[in-house]
């Protein structure tokens, strides 16, 4: 059993583009925060070829990788993010279950403009994760008004997985065979021992306020610029960038869109992006959030980069040695692909609901209005198991319309949606 120290938390990113500070007025709580943290131990009940390796399948679901864990022996879904700096619990129908308690105060706050929230400080949690457990850490627990959800029904996981996790062990995201490893930090070859290191890039990465950063080149308007990405794979887009330090220009042809943050909604422009190199990978046309306001930028990071690049790797996370390694999977492309409906629209417990409408284009032209339910894509009903698959044939260029389904408070409706790019 291995017991490690927290790093003193000073902001916490989130998911869906949003990140959040705890306030400092509440000294003593962070105090007692901290401390607790310090006791944190972890665990594995099982080993492969004498080393601490739990392995553990994993699903998909609006770009966010879902694993199950259970608390207190009751299961639940975790969003596994890099970039949180501390382990939450948000709340659902699940969790209510769990009735934690409400009398520790903090105020936090994030990307948006609409200012501060209050969530709870929840001590000597643990969370079991196969053969692997993470003993006594505190935890945040966020109520529903302050996240960037509308309702519990919108709210489609329980909880996130932080630094507190990545800090323990070598982590690998499998996306080829959709699999988790959780690895000891003695573990063979710097990762899990049951694959050959050498198959994959080593790129190095630097952790600053718990929170992974990498440094690279991107194209911008024909001009190379070196930047620092926060390393990401809660954040469900491909990239973000900052426009408030003119290290960037916006490209000729963009489109307006919002994200809602903790803190409220943010301004975007959506463009593409000439050239973003990975390690030896190189994006280009890639499809990226120009953030206008309200972006909260981590240790002066230029931007996010997300889980639709991420996804395109194998990927392992060491953040104690500050390493992190990519290999290409077996469907890597350097295209990333667009919406092409002007729908936006995250996961619901009945299909998908619909956040915004872009005027102009197809789904505004067959009546879907905010808040519809998308209940059928391509005559297949949309559900939490085929949502990133359905999402996906709004994007690709090879569907020039697409059927859709969706209900309002008062009808339900069916029509052929046209899809065409936005640039």
């Amino acid at each position: 059993m291995t017991s490690y120290y927290f790093k003193t938390f000073v902001k916490v990113n989130i998911i869906l583009f949003t990140a959040f500070c705890l306030s400092a007025c509440y000294v003593w709580e962070l105090a007692n925060y901290r401390w607790h943290n310090s006791k944190a131990k972890t665990s594995w009940s099982k080993s492969v070829g004498g080393e601490d390796v739990a392995r553990m399948p994993f699903r998909k679901l609006n770009g966010h990788v879902l694993v199950d864990v259970k608390i207190n022996n009751r299961p639940f879904t975790f969003v596994l993010d890099s970039g949180a700096a501390a382990t939450v619990i948000t709340e659902t129908l699940a969790t209510n279950l769990l009735d934690l308690p409400k009398d520790r105060t903090i105020t936090i706050s994030g990307q948006g403009r609409d200012g501060d929230r209050v969530a709870y400080v929840v001590h000597d949690i643990t969370i079991e994760l196969g053969s692997f457990s993470l003993q006594n850490i505190s935890v945040i627990h966020v109520p529903t008004q302050s996240m960037p959800f509308d309702s519990i029904e919108e709210t489609y996981f329980d909880g996130v997985l932080g630094a507190d996790f990545f800090k323990c062990c070598l982590v690998e995201i499998n996306n080829d065979e959709q699999l988790l490893y959780i690895a000891g930090l003695g573990a063979t070859n710097k990762r899990h021992p049951t694959h050959n290191i050498n198959e994959w890039e080593a790129l190095d990465i630097s952790v600053e306020n718990d929170k992974p950063f990498l440094n690279t080149t991107a194209i911008n308007n024909h001009s190379a610029k070196e930047i620092k990405l926060m390393i990401d794979t809660g954040s469900t887009g491909a990239l973000t960038l900052f426009l408030n330090d003119d290290v960037f220009a916006l490209p000729r042809v963009t489109y307006p869109a919002q994200t809602n943050g903790i803190s409220g909604e943010t301004d975007n422009s959506v463009g593409l992006l000439m050239q973003l190199d990975i390690g030896q990978f190189t994006f280009t046309d890639l499809p990226t959030y120009f953030r206008k306001e309200g972006a909260n930028k981590q240790s002066s990071s230029h931007g996010i980069l997300g889980n639709r690049v991420l996804m395109q790797f194998n990927v392992v996370l060491d953040f104690t040695n500050e390493k992190m390694w990519i290999k290409p999977t077996k469907h890597h492309s350097n295209q990333i692909t667009n919406d092409r409906s002007g729908l936006r629209i995250l996961p619901h417990s009945q299909g998908g609901i619909v956040k915004n409408v872009a005027k102009g284009l197809g789904g505004e032209a067959i009546g879907i209005t905010p808040n519809s339910i998308i209940t059928h894509i391509s005559e297949e009903r949309l559900t939490s198991d085929n949502f990133d698959r359905l999402m996906y044939k709004l994007m690709l260029p090879t569907y020039n319309t697409l059927p859709l389904c969706w209900q309002t408070q008062e009808n339900n409706y069916c029509d052929v949606v046209e899809l065409k790019s936005r640039f």
